[in-house]
């Protein structure tokens, strides 16, 4: 009777404990799904933080130009916002020693035939674009000359040739006075993000398939229609 007692004492002491690690393991396997799926939201938002960063140049020039006088509906990035988005680029590239994965393109498509680079390269240098460059030639290159002006353009001198601006007033006669505002700011360059280097609509930021991040932005010059003519007409200029 004894050793019957015994044996019910240890089968149930053996359940009991079977039952607290399966409700241990459980707990555990719990706690580690939301572990995970802790750090998945975190990665997503790191990676939303990063692209945000690019993102904010997605925009596209408007204007319109009729009877009623001249007016934007949007204004695109200027030369200084391309120069900031430039040195962006080329800080993350630095700060992950240029790896391929984790990197970014720049290129700011000034005609059909002329176009400015700021790549994942070591090679690349700090404050200049490279002109005309493809990534291939840039990887395997040491360095560049930045005084020859056939393969570099400063920074500086990029804001020196793009960075045009005037402010004037706008006389628009009613009802279409909210199109337009007095003393307005205009730029003769704004740099739109709205096409790739085929002129695909819509590409000019892209993704990295491997990390979700952006890994390139295009920025497509686009020339403010009159900016010469400002004073002429329904244009009056303000200094």
């Amino acid at each position: 009777m004894d050793n019957s007692v015994k044996a019910l004492y240890i089968a149930a002491g053996v359940l009991l404990g079977v039952m607290i690690l399966s409700v241990w393991l459980y707990i555990f396997r719990q706690g580690a799904s939301l572990g995970q799926f802790y750090e998945a939201d975190r990665n997503t938002e790191r990676i939303q933080a990063f692209n945000s960063q690019f993102e904010k140049y997605d925009i596209s020039t408007i204007q319109r130009n009729g009877s009623y006088g001249y007016s934007f509906e949007e204004k695109g990035n200027t030369a200084s916002d391309v120069i900031t988005c430039a040195n962006l680029v080329y800080n993350i590239n630095r700060k992950n020693d240029f790896d391929e994965k984790n990197c970014v393109d720049l290129t700011v498509k000034i005609g059909a035939s002329q176009q400015y680079h700021v790549y994942s390269a070591k090679s690349q240098p700090k404050e200049f674009f490279l002109i005309n460059m493809s990534k291939s030639f840039t990887i395997s290159r040491p360095s560049f000359s930045t005084s020859n002006t056939s393969e570099c353009k400063s920074f500086n001198e990029f804001l020196q040739e793009y960075n045009k601006v005037k402010i004037v007033n706008i006389n628009v006669p009613s009802p279409h006075q909210n199109l337009s505002t007095s003393a307005e700011t205009i730029y003769k360059y704004y740099f739109d993000v709205d096409k790739d280097e085929s002129g695909t609509p819509g590409e000019g930021i892209q993704y990295s398939e491997i990390t979700g991040k952006v890994n390139k932005i295009v920025f497509t010059l686009n020339e403010t229609e009159e900016f010469d003519s400002l004073g002429n007409g329904n244009w009056t200029e303000n200094i």
